[in-house]
């Protein structure tokens, strides 16, 4: 294709490309796209269809090179993109303005897909660095990726750049994004913004089961979210167990508003620097069954090497919330969090049967926490919480850590029914920390099992004038 040449798609007209190879003609400057792009369009099956030509001994996939935007479908058109190899180009899929109601999903497929940057752009971009895999503007219902056949995503600043869309991720794999600094959050696997608009969108990443996991290996994010929307992810890896880290956030989440966030069926954190961060959250929390492997941080500040984090900068109530049943660290091998869960200006939730391990033979440099709530009130710790530090533990080695619970100023707390082993300080209170209930808790050699410190307000345990006490300790 000629400079600044497309393909543009008629009315009721159909493109098949099988295993065609459309590239720049003087390999100088690129060609612009294939523009797909119909109104109320009444046929069934795909305008355009860009798939592998099926031949013996071996099939023959299509070629999509050296374009501003490879393919371009706005409005409700019709597209399936198969065995497609997308390369050095600086868009190669842009989706417009898909209406929730619009379109079937599977009238627009995308899957077993390359998408990658091998030699330098051509012109006008031969100095920038590939933008994005898939850019999604206002769309609603879309799904990328299925069960069956893989897409994998590199070397772009971005694999998926959104703005106000909703759309299910299945069996896709990011690795080795690149980073700008003159690009915010660049080396991000998807980076997903949402107005505030009363519109319920929502982004899912996985379904629950292996077959529609996705990965994200060597690069700076995860995956960043901000703005109002409603998160689910289920079953995805972050990082490997070959030393393919997330050196900054895998899951990062922003102003969500009153909407849902939900990170459950073992999401998967390999060598994370931050595993969960969620700031100004206002809707339910529920945050189940993941798996948190080593944390890695080169200091203490920021909350590097925290597996969960949730903060807020004003006091929020997160009702019916819950962080529960996550393993953080190993009781195996030497793998271990920094601060396991930490919550700050957080309120009414739920942590419960969390397995937070520890590997230290003597009091850390930066303070090790199991948890640690800072403003937080009525957060109930329950249901056999187990901190525990694997090591030859020797009381003199543990003055100042590490802690299994810290309390800082956070009133109306339930901590029933969870153990502490082998720690320099099994529970840490300072501040206004009045605690609602206290019982049915093991403490196992430490150097302080309940530490208060700093004249804290825990309360007293008065007698309400009947049967029974206001508190119970």
């Amino acid at each position: 294709m000629s400079q600044n040449s497309y393909l543009p798609q008629t009315l009721h007209i159909r493109n098949e490309l099988f295993g065609c190879v459309v590239t720049s003609c003087d390999n100088t400057n690129m060609w612009d796209g294939i523009y797909v792009d119909i109104e109320n369009q009444a046929v069934a099956e795909p305008e355009l269809e860009i798939t592998k030509y099926i031949t013996s001994p071996t099939d023959i996939r299509s070629q999509l090179m050296n374009a501003k935007n490879a393919v371009v479908a706005r409005r409700e058109s019709h597209f399936l993109i198969e065995d497609c190899d997308f390369n050095n180009n600086y868009k190669d899929i842009l989706l417009e303005k898909y209406l929730k109601n619009g379109t079937a999903e599977s009238a627009t497929v995308i899957k077993g897909c390359t998408f990658s940057s091998t030699t330098p752009l051509l012109e006008p971009f031969d100095t920038a660095i590939k933008f994005t895999a898939l850019e999604l503007n206002d769309i609603e219902g879309r799904t990328i990726g299925d069960v069956t056949n893989a897409n994998a995503i590199s070397n772009s600043l971005y694999g998926i750049y959104s703005h106000n869309a909703s759309f299910t991720l299945l069996n896709s794999n990011f690795n080795d994004l690149e980073e700008d600094a003159a690009f915010p959050n660049s080396g991000t696997g998807i980076y997903a913004t949402s107005d505030y608009d009363y519109t319920n969108r929502k982004i899912t990443l996985g379904n629950g089961n292996s077959n529609g996991s996705n990965s994200f290996k060597n690069s700076m994010n995860g995956l960043i979210g901000v703005g109002e929307m409603n998160y689910y992810i289920y079953n995805n890896t972050f990082g490997s167990s070959s030393n393919e880290p997330i050196t900054e956030f895998c899951i990062k989440i922003e102003n969500s508003g009153g909407k849902e966030i939900l990170i459950q069926d073992q999401n998967e954190f390999y060598d994370y620097r931050h595993g969960i961060d969620i700031s100004s959250p206002r809707g339910k929390l529920y945050i189940h069954e993941n798996i948190f492997h080593n944390a890695l941080f080169s200091n203490s500040t920021n909350f590097q090497g925290t597996a969960i984090n949730v903060f807020n900068a004003n006091s929020v109530k997160l009702y019916g919330s819950e962080i529960s049943n996550n393993i953080i660290g190993s009781d195996l091998t030497n793998e271990q969090p920094r601060i396991g869960i930490h919550l700050s200006r957080i309120s009414n939730v739920n942590i419960k049967t969390n397995s937070i391990f520890f590997h230290l033979d003597a009091s850390p440099t930066d303070p090790h926490l199991g948890i640690w709530l800072e403003n937080c009130s009525e957060v109930k710790i329950s249901d056999v919480n187990n901190i525990q530090n694997f090591t030859n533990f020797q009381q003199s080695n543990f003055v100042t850590g590490p802690t299994g619970l810290r309390l800082n100023d956070s009133p109306m707390s339930c901590i029933e029914n969870n153990t502490f082993t082998q720690l320099g300080i099994g529970m840490h209170v300072t501040g206004q920390s009045i605690i609602n209930s206290l019982y049915e808790n093991i403490f196992n050699e430490f150097n302080e099992g309940i530490f208060l410190d700093n004249n804290p307000y825990i309360g007293s345990k008065r007698w309400n004038g009947g049967s029974s006490w206001i508190r119970k300790w």
